[in-house]
């Protein structure tokens, strides 16, 4: 127990007790106004949570969608960057082939 010399400490204690007029005079009314207050609030919290959620799956559709294409532009521009350079180097070798023939 308590290290205090009273055992008074020691004893359980649950408050003080409700009067029987205390709990005739409580407010229900103002508490069932809270409790709706609540409910309503966790109603459209729920309904914006899941709106929310549609707009997160349809961003997220938009960002896939969206690295598919930049995947394919980045695919064809490295295509067409060795096609340029396809075309750079046969023009290099005319221009040698034209440079041996003037000779």
């Amino acid at each position: 127990m308590t290290g205090f010399q009273r055992r008074q400490y020691d004893r359980c204690r649950r408050g003080f007790p409700i009067s029987e007029h205390d709990r005739e005079s409580f407010d229900f009314e103002r508490l069932e106004r809270a409790v709706e207050a609540l409910s309503e609030a966790h109603r459209r919290l729920r309904e914006e949570n899941v709106a929310l959620r549609r707009k997160v799956e349809e961003r997220s559709r938009r960002v896939r969608a969206l690295e598919e294409r930049l995947i394919e532009a980045n695919q064809q521009r490295q295509d067409v960057a060795k096609r340029v350079d396809e075309l750079i180097a046969q023009l290099d070798h005319l221009d040698g082939q034209l440079d041996r023939s003037e000779e």
